[in-house]
């Protein structure tokens, strides 16, 4: 079951990434910049 959260957690961030380099805000930046927002956001949303 741990494996298929990674897993799904993995691809999940890496469909965000695609999206936030072609249609986000911070499009100009490079793909790592963006890959790297898209691992550490849905940190943030459950931050508290």
């Amino acid at each position: 079951m741990k494996n298929y959260l990674i897993i799904g957690y993995v691809l999940i961030a890496l469909i965000c990434s695609v999206y936030f380099k072609n249609c986000s805000s911070t499009a100009h930046y490079s793909y790592a910049y963006n890959l790297g927002k898209a691992v550490v956001w849905p940190v943030t949303i459950f931050k508290n």
